[in-house]
């Protein structure tokens, strides 16, 4: 065939370690493929389809055959006389914030303000924070949490307890439509498959506002990768060819605040 395959400038490869995936940017989803397709897709602008399996002796062709037709059976891709008629997607990046958002730890052992922490990050017109709290003065730091972010910039927030520290009466505060705690993560849970089979008819769980893991949460975790973890839209993605976290593109950068926000 002498014709190109085009795959849509809004269809991202990333190549993984043991597989990749091509991101749809615009409808907000992936599929699995082979990392051997990246490689063939690399080929895609500069080769014919012909051209393509002659650069690989031909020993790929049935493969080649049933991937391109299956991208463009997904709407991931067309062929075409012509690709430079369709031009490779802008990653340009820009944000006004300084920072989207930030870790806080509180423990018993914290000898920062961390009521002054979320104003300040406010003033930063910071969204999201994520507050790790080992502490056993739950009740008052949730209402102090409360009464800081209430009529705050922040629009979202993530409470991370460990499950010696979890009440259940905490879950009211998920139904209170003024304040911003959207999640709470119950970390070092002894035995996840029961307490998960004791909430899986609670509205809370089934919502994804309750979330339980055996993993234990402390300031050196670093984030689980998972698949079914990625943000995948535009502005996500262009942020994170300039703002990368370990070298995954649907992760946001993060601020990780141990003691102060100043020094």
């Amino acid at each position: 065939m002498n014709r190109f395959f085009n795959l849509y400038s809004n269809c991202i490869p990333v190549k993984g370690n043991e597989e990749s995936i091509i991101v749809d940017l615009q409808n907000t989803e992936h599929i699995n493929v082979p990392n051997l397709l990246l490689e063939i897709l690399k080929k895609t602008r500069t080769h014919t389809v012909s051209g393509i399996k002659n650069f690989f002796n031909n020993n790929l062709n049935e493969g080649i055959d049933h991937y391109f037709n299956y991208l463009e059976d997904i709407d991931y891709g067309s062929f075409l006389d012509n690709v430079e008629n369709f031009p490779e997607l802008n990653l340009e990046w820009y944000s006004p914030f300084k920072v989207n958002s930030a870790i806080l730890e509180i423990h018993e052992d914290c000898k920062y303000d961390f009521n002054s922490a979320i104003k300040e990050l406010s003033s930063l017109a910071c969204s999201s924070i994520q507050i790790r709290i080992n502490n056993p003065n739950v009740n008052n730091i949730l209402s102090s949490i409360l009464d800081a972010t209430r009529k705050s910039r922040i629009r979202n927030v993530e409470i991370f307890l460990p499950e010696s520290l979890y009440e259940e009466n905490y879950l009211i505060y998920l139904d209170d439509i003024e304040n911003r705690i959207k999640t709470f993560v119950i970390h070092s849970v002894e035995d996840e498959i029961l307490t998960k089979n004791l909430y899986k008819n609670s509205k809370y769980y089934i919502d994804n506002k309750l979330i339980f893991t055996s993993r234990t949460i402390n300031s050196s975790t670093t984030d689980n990768i998972k698949k079914e973890n990625f943000i995948i839209n535009m502005e996500f993605f262009t942020e994170a060819q300039h703002h990368n976290v370990e070298d995954l593109p649907f992760f946001k950068q993060l601020i990780n605040i141990k003691y102060s926000l100043i020094d």
